[in-house]
């Protein structure tokens, strides 16, 4: 099934049939909110059923979805699980068949199974940005269209590493970095470069549809659309034909000057915990210093995080933007002997 935009679908209370009873879900469907202007999705349908099942589910778990029309337009849906198969799964099963753009030869029944692998990770960012916009949230409430800003993120530096594997754990937002192939054992590990380090950044800042956890392998499928421009993520990789810095600075100096955005970092920081509850860590920046005292540009860089795969850093792609827009403006003191390079780090405490 492709992405192409079906008749109108009109909504109404959907009812969820489970193997004991049939019972209302108005509360898990409520009536249609504001949408997002997010593009519709690239991938098949079964593509964006995949992250709906746990990942030790049987393959012989099934759930039946059986369409309601009336005419051409789509006025109910109902799920039944079989053989282990949870209501919960039905459930995300039947919000992606509601929510996607479907085509007018879709079955009046369709029985779905487990994927026999993972699905990829672009496919998975697909079912989340078709949720969460779905929702009407605002970007208020964080990244909704994520898919661009990933894309920017592995195009540029370093690329990702073979085998890795982010896991996006919701309640709170927690993104881990594994290792493995398909079929092995994840091993924890930290991002590793730049476009690892900006990948994780993404997907912390992003809107997730409810509490469950997500997987995203980025090294198979293809990137839906384009990528965004450079100057969005810029801020993860350092500068083309960057040339040495020979000057100082004094230390000393740059931290009185960026005292002064103090205002400016808390505000950045309080609209980071608006969003996220539970972030907190550290963020380093790497700043460059012209002779002339302004900055040439700041990077995020990685903070040492131990033990290896805890997440000891405030990862927030949105906080990370806030910071750098504010820090650009600053005015250092100027270095001696040309263009001077620091580090410079906040420590946002875990505010209970």
């Amino acid at each position: 099934m492709g992405p192409h935009p079906g008749p109108g679908l009109s909504r109404t209370c959907l009812w969820a049939a489970s193997a004991l009873a049939l019972v209302s879900a108005c509360a898990s469907l409520p009536s249609p909110a504001p949408r997002a202007n997010l593009p519709p999705p690239t991938y098949a349908v079964e593509h964006l059923w995949g992250p709906c099942w746990p990942e030790d589910a049987s393959p012989e778990e099934r759930v039946t979805l059986t369409l309601i029309r009336e005419g051409r337009t789509l006025r109910d849906v109902m799920f039944e699980p079989h053989d282990g198969a949870s209501n919960s799964t039905g459930r995300c099963l039947r919000q992606v068949l509601w929510e996607y753009p479907w085509r007018a030869d879709v079955p009046d029944t369709v029985e779905v199974s487990p994927p026999r692998r993972p699905p990829n990770g672009w496919a998975t960012l697909e079912h989340v940005r078709l949720l969460s916009g779905a929702a009407g949230f605002t970007e208020r409430r964080g990244v909704l269209d994520p898919i661009p800003l990933v894309h920017a993120c592995v195009r540029h530096g370093a690329g990702l590493r073979p085998g890795v594997v982010f896991v996006v754990r919701t309640e709170p937002v927690r993104v881990s970095t594994f290792l493995g192939g398909p079929g092995q054992t994840l091993v924890p590990t930290a991002p590793a470069n730049d476009s690892e380090r900006c990948v994780q950044a993404v997907l912390a800042s992003t809107v997730y549809p409810g509490p469950r956890t997500f997987r995203f392998d980025f090294s198979r499928g293809t990137p839906p659309g384009d990528p965004a421009p450079f100057s969005e993520v810029a801020a993860y990789f350092e500068p083309p034909n960057l040339t040495d810095a020979t000057g100082e600075v004094d230390r000393g100096e740059v931290k009185a000057a960026l005292a002064g955005l103090q205002p400016e970092i808390s505000k950045c920081w309080e609209e980071a915990l608006a969003r996220r509850g539970g972030v907190a860590g550290a963020r380093t920046l790497r700043l460059r210093v012209l002779p002339s005292g302004r900055l040439a540009f700041a990077q995020v860089v990685s903070e040492r995080v131990s033990p290896v795969g805890v997440q000891a850093e405030a990862v927030d792609y949105l906080l990370d933007r806030c910071l750098v827009s504010a820090v650009m403006r600053a005015q250092i003191p100027q270095p001696r002997g040309g263009p001077a390079e620091l580090g410079y780090s906040w420590v946002f405490a875990l505010r209970q």
